[in-house]
């Protein structure tokens, strides 16, 4: 879903495309484009975070330079 918005938006990113898609069109395309795909890379990145985050913190606890003696 997030590569149509990429193609779509990179496919209008011109003066023609304004003309034939309206402004108003143009405008609701790009920002909801962008939206998405803002939304789809946090939510990719955020899930590997946390899995990444969940497989640490067990051995944080157990490392001695952290001052667990």
């Amino acid at each position: 879903m997030i590569y149509v918005f990429i193609f779509a938006m990179a496919a209008t990113s011109n003066n023609a495309s304004v003309k034939l898609l309206g402004a108003k069109n143009w405008k609701r395309l790009h920002k909801t484009g962008s939206y998405l795909i803002w939304i789809g890379l946090f939510s990719s990145y955020l899930g590997k975070a946390l899995s990444n985050a969940i497989v640490v913190a067990p051995q944080s606890r157990t490392h001695p330079r952290l001052g667990h003696r």
